[in-house]
């Protein structure tokens, strides 16, 4: 027997997309998912995955928090938008250090090397 639980995230899902006003084929093109992913996402068949949500996010400016928790507003303020664009630019940041601190620790490696063979 095939049991579909609807979720809190389904039926937020049915509200965003009431609220975005477009029909789902609409909304499926977008998203590019097939009509009947999307209905199966709504009745809770199908888990919806977070690779959706972040299309959502990008495409129609869905708030995460409200998303998964349902709280706050649905569309994402100027505030939440801030604080992913700081975290990307954190992961960036993080990123190139650890580039930076590879090189120095080459450059280590090599001053080691030659200050061992020097003492032989």
């Amino acid at each position: 027997m095939n049991k579909s639980v609807i979720t809190d995230e389904a039926k937020r899902l049915r509200i965003f997309i009431e609220l975005l006003n477009i029909p789902k084929m609409q909304f499926a093109q977008e998203m590019e998912i097939t009509p009947p992913m999307v209905t199966k996402y709504l009745d809770g068949t199908v888990k919806i995955s977070v690779d959706l949500v972040k299309k959502m996010n990008t495409t129609y400016n869905l708030s995460f928090t409200w998303f998964f928790t349902g709280k706050g507003s649905k569309k994402a303020g100027v505030q939440e938008k801030k604080l992913i664009h700081d975290f990307g630019f954190l992961l960036q940041s993080i990123s190139s250090m650890e580039a930076q601190i590879e090189a120095q620790n080459r450059k280590i490696d090599k001053l080691t090397r030659d200050l061992y063979n020097r003492t032989k």
